[in-house]
């Protein structure tokens, strides 16, 4: 009864991660973190060869999981628009800007 009561009270959180979608270009790590509570994972190096930010985060409760793959672009690496925003080891090289954040609570772990 009293977890019951813990729970009813928002004192006892479920986590519920959503599987892994892998993505391997700026265009698919977009298009899937684009969704509310995305959680995806780069399968290998990106290099963008247009302006722009080469993955932008727009969902929000979003993650991604660049796991140390290298992302090698001359503008914005990683563009973060959602709110609460994970963004895990990105390797960004040769970027004017590695990881921009506007308008958006976000957490960044290097």
């Amino acid at each position: 009864m009293r977890w019951l009561a813990m729970a009813a009270l928002g004192l006892i959180g479920v986590a519920h991660a959503a599987p892994r979608t892998p993505c391997d270009s700026c265009e698919s790590c977009t298009e899937a973190l684009a969704k509310p509570g995305a959680n995806v994972e780069l399968k290998g190096p990106l290099t963008a060869t247009s302006g722009g930010a080469c993955v932008t985060i727009a969902g929000d409760g979003a993650t991604f999981n660049a796991i140390g793959h290298p992302i090698q672009v001359a503008d914005t690496a990683v563009a973060i628009r959602g709110a609460d925003v994970l963004l895990r080891q990105p390797d960004i090289t040769q970027a004017k800007v590695g990881v921009q954040i506007t308008g958006a609570r976000a957490t960044v772990f290097g």
